[in-house]
This record gives C-alpha cells, sequence and structure tokens, in this order.
C-alpha cells in the first residue's frame, strides 16, 4: 500500500523562494538550522541538502510513518500539488466530473483544478487526469516549462537535445520542455544521456525545483558577491571554432613557485571524447594535481552548445575544494590538495587540439576575487601567457566593459603533439594581476 503524505505546512514560496534560495542553496545553510531529519534521509547522500529544502518550505513533505521516501517515484497528482504550493494554493471549486478519476476531497483535488484551469498539467484524451501515475523526466520539463510560461518568466534557455545519444526519444511533446530545462540546468544528463521516459523521483523532484528557483530568481542565484569562497572567477563564455577540439575556460592555478597544481572550468568540444561525449560539446572541470602522466582528472558535468552564453564561475576555497557554476546553479566540485592554502593565479584560456584546430574564445563580464575579498570596483590588471604562436589574446575591452577575447589557428605542433602531451603550448592565456 502506498504511504499517504502527512499535512503539511502551509508556504507561499511565492513569499519566501528568494530568502530560502539565499540561505539554502548559496550560503549552504548549516543543516542543523534546517527541517527535522528524515530516517530514511541520510547527511551523507547527495540529495539531502534539497530534500531538506523541500521539506522545510512545505513543497515536498514526509509520510505519516516519518519517512520521505526519496526514491519513490513522484505521481503525477502529487506534481500537480506541488506546484499548487508554489502559488500559494489559490482558493479553487472543485466540478465534479472535471476528470473521470478525480473526486472532491483528495489532498490533490484543488491542486488538479488548479493545473487544468492554468493550463499546466493537462489530462488524458479518455477523460483521466492520471493522479496516481507516475510522472517522467520530459513531463517534468514539460510541466514546469508550461508553468514558467505561465509566471511570465524566461524561458528561452535551450539545450542541445540532439547533443544526447538518446535525443531522438523525447516525445514531440516535450520537445520544448525539455530543451528549456535542459538550458536552464534543472535536469541534468543521467550518466550522458537524457533518458526522457525515465521515472523522476522524491529526490530527484527536490533538486529540480531548487534549480528552478536558481534559474528563474536568477538575481539570487550564486555569484562572486554571495559565495563565500577564498578565489572566484566568473564570466560570460561562449565558445566557437573549427577541427577536432578546442576550449574556453575559467582557471585558479597555484604560483609556480608552489608547484603546477590547478582548477580549470569551461566549455570544450572534442571530436575524440570518450563514449558517449564523442563529437559533443561539454562543461568539463580539469583537476590538475600535477603536470605528470596521470595527474590529470576530468569530469564532465552536462552538455553544452556552441556559440551560445552561459555565466559560468569557478569558486575556490582555502582548503582546495572547488565549486563550478553554470548560470548561477552549482553542477560539480572537486578537491585539489596542491591549491590549498596558496596564492592562485586567475585566468581565463582558449585553446586547440592540435595543428590547424581554430579557437573563438569570449569572455566578457569578467569579475574576480581574491584572498577572500571581492572587490566590484578594484581595477585588475593583466599578464599575457599566450603560449602558442597562432593564438592571440585580446584585452582591448577589459578596461571597459571587461571582455577578453582569445581567437586563433593552433600552429607549430609536431604530428603527434596534441593538447595532451603539448599543453604547454597549444593556447592564448591571460592571468589577472591585483
Amino acid at each position: 500500500m502506498r504511504m499517504r503524505e502527512k499535512s503539511y505546512m502551509i508556504t507561499s514560496m511565492k513569499r519566501v523562494a528568494g530568502i530560502v534560495l539565499f540561505l539554502a542553496m548559496l550560503f549552504g545553510m548549516n543543516r542543523t538550522g534546517l527541517a527535522a531529519s528524515f530516517p530514511d534521509v541520510p547527511s551523507s547522500e547527495w540529495y539531502y541538502d534539497t530534500v531538506m529544502w523541500a521539506s522545510e518550505n512545505g513543497l515536498i513533505t514526509g509520510y505519516d510513518d516519518g519517512r520521505f521516501g526519496p526514491g519513490d517515484d513522484l505521481q503525477r497528482g502529487q506534481f500537480a500539488t506541488i506546484l499548487y504550493r508554489m502559488e500559494g494554493e489559490p482558493a479553487q471549486t472543485f466540478e465534479p466530473g472535471i476528470y473521470s478519476d478525480v473526486e472532491a476531497g483528495k489532498f490533490y483535488s484543488d491542486a488538479v483544478v488548479w493545473a487544468k484551469n492554468e493550463g499546466v498539467i493537462t489530462g488524458y484524451e479518455d477523460g483521466r487526469f492520471g493522479p496516481t501515475d507516475i510522472v517522467t523526466r520530459e513531463q517534468v520539463a514539460t510541466i514546469l516549462y508550461r508553468y514558467t510560461q505561465k509566471q511570465g518568466k524566461d524561458t528561452s534557455a535551450a539545450g542541445e537535445i540532439e547533443a544526447y545519444p538518446d535525443g531522438g526519444s523525447v516525445a514531440g511533446f516535450a520537445y520544448d520542455g525539455v530543451r528549456f530545462a535542459l538550458g536552464a540546468g534543472m535536469i541534468r544528463h543521467d550518466g550522458g544521456y537524457i533518458n526522457p521516459g525515465g521515472n523522476a523521483s522524491r529526490a530527484q523532484i527536490a533538486t529540480i525545483l531548487q534549480r528552478y528557483f536558481a534559474y528563474v530568481d536568477r538575481e539570487e542565484a550564486a555569484n562572486i558577491s554571495n559565495v563565500d569562497s577564498e578565489y572566484t572567477i566568473e564570466a560570460d563564455v561562449k565558445l566557437t571554432g573549427a577541427g577536432t577540439g578546442y576550449h574556453a575556460k575559467l582557471v585558479a592555478a597555484a604560483h609556480s613557485d608552489a608547484g603546477d597544481s590547478a582548477v580549470s572550468f569551461g566549455i570544450q568540444y572534442d571530436q575524440w571524447g570518450e563514449h558517449p561525449y564523442t563529437d559533443r560539446t561539454t562543461f568539463l572541470i580539469e583537476n590538475v594535481a600535477s603536470n605528470n602522466p596521470g595527474g590529470q582528472k576530468y569530469v564532465r558535468t552536462g552538455y553544452a552548445s556552441r556559440d551560445q552564453v552561459y555565466h559560468l564561475m569557478l569558486a575556490v576555497q582555502k582548503n582546495g575544494h572547488c565549486d563550478v557554476y553554470v548560470n548561477g546553479v552549482c553542477v560539480g566540485s572537486v578537491e585539489n590538495e596542491g591549491i590549498a592554502n596558496q596564492a592562485i593565479g586567475l585566468r581565463v584560456e582558449g585553446s586547440g587540439r592540435k595543428n590547424g584546430d581554430a579557437v573563438h574564445a569570449e569572455f566578457s563580464n569578467i569579475r574576480l576575487k581574491a584572498r577572500g575579498v571581492y572587490e566590484s570596483s578594484k581595477a585588475w590588471g593583466t599578464h599575457n601567457f599566450d603560449s602558442n604562436t597562432g593564438v592571440h589574446s585580446y584585452i582591448d575591452g577589459f578596461a571597459d566593459n571587461q571582455t577578453i577575447v582569445v581567437d586563433g589557428t593552433i600552429e607549430g605542433l609536431s604530428e603527434k603533439q596534441d593538447w595532451d602531451n603539448a599543453f604547454g603550448i597549444v593556447s592564448g592565456i591571460i592571468q589577472f594581476v591585483g
């Protein structure tokens, strides 16, 4: 028998979304200050913070037996109720027969009426709503897309569905919604796949909703001024190019006398990337413990598109913990002991894989933080570290509008050299001085 959801705290998300997002997601609210924990949601799990956030604000509450059920599939009636709560639960008049399978007095009854009237969740052709049917990932994306439109919020974000191996399996009705959810960072790849027909669990929905608020309230999303960090670089980044591989990235590197450790985050196209990233563009973390063989680790946090602007941020803690962000949402973290307790050089870099590969990397609205202090009016200097004769960094726009462009075609490499074994001579690099 399916457990019944217990009574919930009535909370208008319109009223508190900014405050909660500001505290719980961006500054990492102390877990002891959140809602009471659930026995089936250990603090070690990836979904702990988002589950606590959703529970704290009455969006997804626990069952009568005290569990949250993080792995339980979410039903259509439950999802309608969540969105209805986000609206502040406006009064509804139940109409008998609105759907053949929806009765008055159910926990979802008013929510279903609201969802129908708003056009957010519609019924089936046979007259049913399907309140106990499981929602899929593509249905969640579509419903949130409609809801965002009804809110008058920006729905221009557009992910590259075709970049995913299973992009062709996205249903026609869900195409716009999935494209929007991917572009806004609400739904991310599942092992390199969209998995559009896969079920959405309660923990996943909690996470998606937190990302939703980060997107629609981007003025309160993570940025250099509200993320606690020792060194941070953020910028609007756009990558174009030609050839087998090229990238644009933000870099935090230990100064040379402290070793060659560094962490970078950016956009990379790789014709020869490992499956399923072959011939794809991705967001990539490069975690460099050293430049010795095996000293580099790579983490792809999702697919990206070339010739599209993304707001990226790389934030470094004093202990070497690094968080990376896309459009104000944290998408990954790595640890690097080599940059812990070190003076860090912040850079932008554009490069290509091999001779003949062209790169055009644009970095605009660049903002920088050093030694734990962000000074919005500080004038930073630049130092050119271009390492390839065919690639040049242009800083003419930096003083006026914080823009740097790295452009050119890789040259001077031998036939066997590429960005893996000749990393020191394939880039255009500007390091910031201040």
